[in-house]
């Protein structure tokens, strides 16, 4: 009984069995790839980095002395025509206050006088100080509002790229969460034996376990946010901040203009008599015009015989009238 025992303890077996799945894809090449565009990616971000770096320091130090700069260029450009050989000509399109008092001078002196100007007149000469603009200002000023609508545009149209992608990416994101999770069914098979004292004994046991398996996680889906007012209101102030300068940059001439005539009274006086000599000119040649266009509008004028033969009719009609008489 006691070798009985013995041999089957040889033959027990004590089975310990833990079963844990796991899962990995293995590419070399994809893996590769992988670094290779976080590299590219790390380095994109280290530029992008180094330049919002550097240009809020330039924006802080080098855009006021250029702004400084580029306000005294300009002053001394514009002061250069002023006082240059070609002044009389140079933005003189503005009647000011010792225009109308020349002109009321000459009026009083019985010599041709300007004032009131015409109709035709008020478009390329303006009194200052007054909002309103010469044609010349106004034709400026849309030169000055041309690029800021182009730029207006293309800021709308990279807005509208922007929403695309916005769209594109909350679609994607959706669909994403929308894929089922791919069930795997795991089989396992055993095939046990069992030896006794008479018979042996097979044991066929099969067992099926169905798990699911997450494609990707839902962590690392884009979350992306359309913020609107974070790029809109800063466009809206620069656009408002345009449209004051472009508004007010023939007011800016006409300031300019006053401020140098105070300091330049004599090139002042030349200005006002050149162009007081030359609007009478103007003034002449469009009399001349209308007269000759009057006299080409008459038929006499281009028939004389129709006229001889008027005036003979109304000298026989006088003669026939005294001899009844």
């Amino acid at each position: 009984m006691v070798k009985v025992s013995t041999e089957l303890s040889k033959h027990v077996v004590f089975l310990r069995h833990e079963f844990t799945p796991s899962y990995s894809i293995s590419d070399d090449a994809l893996k590769q790839e992988l670094n290779d565009t976080k590299q590219e990616i790390q380095r994109v971000a280290n530029q992008i980095s180094f330049m919002l770096t550097i240009l809020p320091y330039i924006g802080q130090k080098v855009l006021p002395i250029v702004g400084i700069f580029l306000a005294s260029f300009g002053t001394g450009l514009f002061m250069k025509k002023f006082m240059g050989s070609h002044s009389n000509k140079f933005k003189n399109t503005y009647i000011t206050k010792q225009f109308i008092a020349f002109d009321e001078h000459q009026k009083q002196q019985q010599k041709p006088c300007l004032l009131p100007l015409n109709r035709k007149e008020r478009k390329y000469y303006v009194t200052i100080p007054s909002f309103c603009l010469t044609k010349k200002d106004r034709k400026n000023m849309q030169y000055f509002f041309l690029p800021v609508f182009i730029n207006l545009f293309i800021w709308l149209l990279f807005a509208a790229v922007d929403y695309l992608f916005y769209w594109l990416i909350i679609s994607v994101n959706k669909h994403l969460q929308e894929v089922p999770d791919p069930e795997i069914q795991l089989s396992l098979v055993q095939q046990k034996n069992e030896k006794s004292f008479i018979i042996d004994r097979r044991e066929h046991i099969a067992k099926t376990d169905v798990f699911k398996i997450s494609l990707f996680k839902h962590d690392c889906i884009p979350q992306p946010e359309l913020t609107l007012s974070t790029t809109w209101i800063q466009l809206g102030v620069i656009i408002f901040f345009l449209i004051i300068f472009g508004l007010f940059s023939g007011l800016l001439t006409q300031l300019k203009i006053l401020v140098s005539t105070s300091f330049y009274p004599d090139t002042e006086m030349k200005r006002i008599s050149y162009l007081h000599a030359k609007l009478l000119k103007k003034r002449a040649k469009l009399q001349a015009k209308t007269v000759k266009n009057t006299f080409a509008r008459t038929v006499s004028f281009w028939f004389p015989i129709l006229k001889a033969r008027e005036a003979v009719r109304k000298k026989e009609r006088s003669v026939a009238n005294d001899n009844m008489v």
